[in-house]
């Protein structure tokens, strides 16, 4: 019986949670030495660290995969907030998950930005067959991204289904308040 937590076990395909503090990005350090640093600390620490060539053989992978293959050589600080997002979806992505946890993924980019993250997951889901636990109060990129959805008030559960569902006829007070808010073009009222 394994006293290793399931997100460390390699037999384990669900990231419980995936936390990455912001690497410190010195002005040396180029984009593939974050990655690389990234994908040494999420791995499995119980195990030891992958030789050189398989990990640089994953750096290449995920940045290619991110459409930052190009940029592997580009100084790390000089990264826009956008790539610093792809950054973080890439050391998730690294490790082959079935599941994927994304905390506020989009938060402070701009709405352009935000469509180019929400394409990416998309396409990640759809070519990887990922499934997302999806955290944010950003409606419109819930929308734009999921397949169900569970509103939530002080903790507890108001309502959730399918999201074009949800987002077409709350049944819900507090959802409706929500979507008002959020879609004050469309007039929204609960069920």
């Amino acid at each position: 019986r394994s006293v290793v937590p399931a997100a460390f076990c390699p037999e384990s395909r669900l990231i419980r949670k995936l936390v990455v503090p912001v690497l410190p990005l010195h002005c040396t350090v180029t984009l593939a030495v974050a990655v690389a640093s990234r994908l040494r600390r999420i791995s499995n620490p119980f195990r030891s660290l992958k030789r050189d060539d398989v990990l640089q053989a994953d750096v290449e992978r995920v940045a290619g995969v991110l459409g930052l293959g190009a940029k592997l050589d580009t100084v790390a600080s000089t990264l826009s907030q956008g790539e610093k997002k792809l950054l973080d979806i890439a050391s998730a992505f690294a490790l082959n998950p079935t599941v994927i946890l994304l905390d506020e993924p989009t938060s402070a980019l701009d709405r352009s930005v935000q469509a180019q993250i929400v394409d990416l997951l998309r396409g990640l889901q759809a070519r990887h067959g990922l499934a997302y636990l999806f955290i944010s109060h950003d409606l419109a990129v819930v929308r734009a991204l999921a397949h169900r959805v569970m509103v939530l008030r002080a903790g507890r559960v108001v309502e959730e289904g399918e999201a074009a569902v949800v987002f077409a006829a709350p049944r819900a007070p507090y959802t409706a308040a929500l979507l008002a808010a959020a879609f004050p073009d469309r007039a929204v009222s609960a069920a």
